[in-house]
């Protein structure tokens, strides 16, 4: 049995700060994340296309937080606040949480990021692998 799309890119749309068209996000079905029942019908997050946020998985984008350029979220990742995932960053098995920017060719895998005060940039190469729990 094929599973459905969780999401649907909708047709509001902003330029971000990065000079960047990106298209907010609407749940397409009722789903769970991994800490959060997700209601149809609810908006989401912004992303530039569809291969940004894995459409099949628990992975969710939401508030202001954007994805673009060739960064992926997946394997069940929470991306929530206001956080700027870009460039070739790849997400998976994580949570991020309030004000990042996250760019370059940065592997975030299996961790927890809270931040609630100034904005806190990776804007380099970086590899951050934490422990599978």
């Amino acid at each position: 049995m094929a599973m459905n799309a969780k999401y649907d890119i909708t047709g509001i749309s902003k330029v971000n700060e990065f000079g960047v068209e990106v298209r907010r996000i609407r749940a397409s079905r009722t789903f769970c994340t991994i800490n959060e029942v997700v209601i149809e019908g609810t908006y989401g997050g912004w992303v530039q296309y569809y291969d940004n946020l894995d459409r099949y998985d628990k992975s969710w984008l939401s508030g202001e937080s954007e994805i673009f350029g060739d960064a992926i979220v997946n394997r069940n990742s929470i991306v929530s606040g206001d956080v700027k995932v870009c460039e070739n960053t790849i997400i998976q098995n994580s949570k991020i949480e309030g004000k990042f920017v996250i760019c370059g060719r940065t592997t975030i895998r299996d961790v927890y990021f809270r931040n609630n005060t100034n904005t806190i940039s990776v804007l380099k190469d970086a590899s951050i692998i934490g422990q599978r729990r």
